[in-house]
């Protein structure tokens, strides 16, 4: 037990993302292409709901309710 090394108490902050670098990340998607246009919708939608990149890119259309505005996210997945 002596040989094992303690975990570190303190955590360091992640650093955030300002809204000028947010508007580049997101001008610089050009969206005439598929796989941006995805990507600039996932973007959104997990800056939007706090969802995480595993929930979103699993995502079906049936868990997807545009009507009430929801989406399911089965928490058995992860």
């Amino acid at each position: 037990m002596c040989k094992i090394k303690a975990l570190k108490e303190q955590r360091t902050p992640k650093e955030y993302m300002s809204d000028e670098d947010f508007n580049k990340l997101i001008a610089g998607l050009d969206k005439s292409y598929l796989t941006e246009h995805r990507d600039y919708a996932m973007i959104i939608l997990m800056l939007d709901s706090g969802m995480r990149l595993g929930e979103c890119s699993c995502l079906f259309v049936e868990e997807i309710d545009l009507n009430k505005k929801r989406i399911y996210l089965k928490a058995d997945d992860f």
